[in-house]
């Protein structure tokens, strides 16, 4: 997966975080999926980074959780 050119890339910062939206396609195959990746500096000046993968068949499940997610906080 590293080193592959996205087909989309988003940056959006929130607060001390920064998330990195990427829409990249599995090599072995025609699938796309989407990465999630949260960068947030640390105080030793090292970066804490995690990533979520979703395959396109969850991903309606995804938005779909996030919105009701979305509702509940109030948004």
């Amino acid at each position: 997966m590293a080193g592959k050119e996205a087909l989309f890339s988003k940056m959006v910062k929130a607060g001390a975080k920064t998330y990195f939206i990427d829409v990249r396609e599995a090599k072995n195959s025609d699938n796309k999926y989407v990465t999630i990746s949260e960068s947030q500096k640390k105080e030793d000046n090292t970066y804490s980074r995690s990533r979520v993968l979703l395959f396109g068949k969850s991903l309606p499940l995804i938005v779909e959780g996030l919105q009701e997610a979305a509702e509940v906080v109030g948004l």
